[in-house]
């Protein structure tokens, strides 16, 4: 559903035919890693159903599109490592593309709209 990121000869995605996973590709369109799925343990489940990618420096902010869970996940090209993860937004229809800039990432549902502080501003020193 949404265009996928290249990183180091690596496509990054939310794949749709994976239920969602979190999926690296080689350029030959072969599966490096998918976000893990942990059977009966929805907490240990990292899927995101029409969740929106954005990259940052080595990371990418990945939010799930049904939970409104955002992930920050390290730009591996080997495995699946998520750094950190916060329950942000609770509305439903996450699929709004997240816009970052000066520091600050926007993302919204189909009810609200957030702004959050993820680096320096511009003017910081």
């Amino acid at each position: 559903m949404h265009t996928p990121v290249l990183y180091k000869n690596h496509l990054f995605a939310v794949g749709s035919k994976t239920r969602g996973r979190f999926t690296c590709l080689g350029l030959d369109g072969k599966v490096v890693w998918q976000s893990p799925v942990a059977s009966g343990d929805a907490a240990a489940t990292k899927t995101f159903e029409l969740g929106r990618v954005h990259p940052r420096r080595r990371m990418f902010f990945v939010l799930d599109g049904r939970t409104g869970m955002l992930r920050l996940i390290e730009a591996n090209t080997t495995q699946y490592k998520e750094l950190a993860s916060a329950q942000i937004l609770a509305g439903e229809e996450v699929w709004g593309p997240p816009a970052l800039s000066n520091g600050k990432l926007v993302i919204r549902d189909m009810n609200q709209m957030v702004c959050l502080q993820v680096g320096p501003s511009a003017g910081a020193k």
